[in-house]
């Protein structure tokens, strides 16, 4: 798989509205693709990061994902390992993150090859109506963003 590509591959039978995608991961070698239970998004998403992976790609640059789609129960887990510190970084509950409604990407912000920091990657992902959480390219959640247009 080109390492700067996404692909949407066929709406998920399980999930209404929801489509499979596959898009470079950050597990293993970032020559893998996202494991298969994350790599869905509602289309308008999958083409909006369509999009951006080919800007990316036309400047250089490349974007590894870390994270989309979970399911409530494995947004639960996740919550449940912030709480108790294994994860350092803030998880909500079930039913309260974007994630779930395949509307979100955590990317590897400091695997960007473009840009200082991933500043250009920003600007490109926002182009293609990605917004970021936080706007400090160094804080927490850095790398989370969310597709909000219908």
């Amino acid at each position: 798989m080109a390492r700067t590509r996404v692909k949407i591959l066929k709406q998920d039978p399980d999930h209404d509205g929801v489509w499979k995608v596959r898009v470079p991961g950050i597990y293993g070698n970032k020559c893998n693709p996202l494991p298969k239970r994350m790599s869905r998004l509602v289309l308008p998403a999958a083409q909006a990061l369509q999009k951006a992976y080919g800007m990316i790609a036309s400047e250089g640059g490349h974007l590894y994902i870390s994270d989309m789609f979970r399911s409530a129960m494995a947004q639960q887990r996740t919550h449940e390992d912030w709480k108790s510190g294994r994860k350092s970084a803030y998880s909500p509950p079930s039913c309260g993150s974007v994630h779930e409604a395949a509307r979100a990407i955590d990317i590897d912000a400091f695997d960007t090859g473009i840009g200082i920091g991933h500043r250009r990657v920003r600007e490109i992902l926002n182009k293609c109506a990605w917004t970021h959480i936080v706007e400090n390219l160094t804080g927490p959640e850095r790398w989370h963003d969310e597709f909000r247009e219908s």
